[in-house]
């Protein structure tokens, strides 16, 4: 694949339906009495896995063109499968139908591929369990596969779902890599159409407004899920602090907000996202391994990376211990100070960042160095915009050109 660089984007696009919606549709429709209608269903192979599950449950599910047809057959409708439910590479299939075959009056097992059976599942064995379920791993190491008994549970008075249609709006997800490239690129203003925005979803464009992003919602609409299009122009960006109570809202847009935060001006801070390293992949990992340019990740591990994801950093102007990765984007070459176990980050035009680590831990620094000497013991260098990760107590080495 080639791909050229453009001089600017413009037009408009449709985005592939939400993939966390097409699962729900899909289950919720199975449960309902009648046909649920679905349009706009995200093809990919997790939705699909989710089919193959239902149908296997006695399900008949229709996949015509543009169309999903789910003719469910109630809460209690569901059949013991005969083969064990394969949830391929899906965390939310495994996720959320775990808690559907807790409820039924039959035993079944489900597996996926090899990631997906190292992916933690504690978090929804524990809380099933505390409600009466019977659910364990079949390799005693809290994933996949499980095995579920059902068991009898109810609700006064008993729900009764009815199929419906479902139009599945545009996956915000999906729509985070045109954000950004119409954020980024000189000149561009595109128009993404159907849109997902509920607020649990849309962290994404809160930190794009955060920093400084021309983003316009036009036709919004509340019937059914909120959507809307949106409006992206080419913006200027300054780094923010991503942390809290919005990481759920965007756990899936993280790495594209890191690379928006490498052609920002300023710092920006990420917390809270261990999430991330029990995705499909280690997510956090990845971002350190991607030469992004011009950019300085600077990385510092963990002195017990146990106790969850990103940096230990001390920041001489916010103060105290946190675990944040530091992202400097801009375009202005920075100073840096290797000695010891401690990094002293002086960009020109922002505040000195001081950063410890213990010494036998690797760190990210930036490589390419245009001049270097060794005075004192102490390495000094003005780095340009490749990274390679160092032992904090070898020397610097001046790299190829």
């Amino acid at each position: 694949m080639e791909i050229k660089k453009a001089k600017k984007l413009s037009g408009s696009l449709a985005i592939p339906g939400d993939k966390s919606i097409s699962h729900r549709a899909v289950m919720f429709g199975s449960l309902a009495e009648g046909t649920t209608r679905i349009t706009n269903f995200l093809e990919g192979a997790d939705c699909l896995s989710t089919i193959s599950c239902f149908r296997k449950m006695g399900i008949n599910i229709e996949n015509t063109e543009g169309e999903i047809l789910v003719h469910g057959k109630g809460l209690h409708g569901l059949s013991a499968p005969s083969e064990t439910l394969d949830v391929g590479n899906s965390g939310t299939t495994t996720r959320l139908i775990s808690g559907i075959l807790a409820g039924q009056d039959f035993v079944s097992e489900l597996t996926g591929d090899a990631s997906i059976q190292k992916r933690p599942m504690k978090r929804i064995m524990t809380p099933l369990s505390q409600m009466g379920a019977d659910i364990v791993s079949l390799n005693g190491n809290g994933c996949a596969p499980l095995k579920i008994e059902g068991t009898t549970a109810s609700i006064e008075p008993e729900p009764v779902l009815n199929g419906r249609e479902i139009k599945v709006p545009g996956d915000i997800s999906s729509a985070a890599y045109f954000i950004a490239a119409g954020l980024l690129t000189p000149g561009s203003e595109i128009l993404l159409k159907n849109v997902g925005i509920n607020p649990t979803r849309d962290g994404m464009l809160r930190v794009c407004k955060a920093m400084g992003a021309d983003i316009t919602l036009l036709n919004a609409s509340t019937e059914g899920e909120p959507t809307a299009d949106l409006l992206i122009r080419t913006s200027s960006l300054h780094g923010t602090t991503v942390e809290g109570e919005i990481i759920p809202t965007l756990i899936d847009e993280i790495p594209m907000i890191a690379v928006m935060a490498a052609f920002a001006e300023g710092t920006t801070v990420i917390r809270d996202a261990q999430e991330l390293k029990v995705k499909e992949s280690d997510r956090i990992a990845v971002e350190y391994r991607m030469k992004i340019q011009p950019v300085e990740i600077l990385r510092i591990l963990l002195i017990e990376p146990q106790q969850g994801a990103g940096l230990v950093a001390k920041d001489a102007a916010i103060g105290g211990q946190h675990t944040a990765p530091l992202i400097r984007g801009g375009r202005q070459r920075r100073k840096c100070q290797v000695e010891k176990a401690e990094v002293q980050i002086q960009p020109a035009a922002h505040h000195s960042q001081h950063l410890t680590a213990h010494p036998h831990l690797p760190l990210l620094v930036g490589l390419r160095p245009l001049r270097f000497k060794r005075l004192a013991g102490v390495e000094k260098c003005f780095f340009g915009h490749r990274f390679t990760s160092l032992p904090l107590r070898e020397r610097v080495q001046k790299s190829k050109s």
